[in-house]
């Protein structure tokens, strides 16, 4: 039996709800990173990142 899809389904995910918080910067950013780097490491160092854009705003059909 392929169980492959069943393990898949049951793996937790670890992450955060944005990246851009500055009390990181130093502590869980490397000192010197770069602002823009931000989102190219924390997406290195864990497995989901919430990009809650839909919260602020619905997005709208290009015009």
């Amino acid at each position: 039996m392929d169980t492959t899809a069943t393990n898949n389904s049951k793996r937790t995910r670890i992450g955060i709800g944005g990246w851009t918080f500055e009390p990181w910067r130093n502590c869980f950013y490397p000192a010197g990173l770069a602002h823009s780097k931000e989102l190219h490491y924390a997406s290195r160092q864990l497995s989901a990142i919430e990009v809650n854009g839909t919260y602020y705003s619905t997005f709208k059909p290009p015009t």
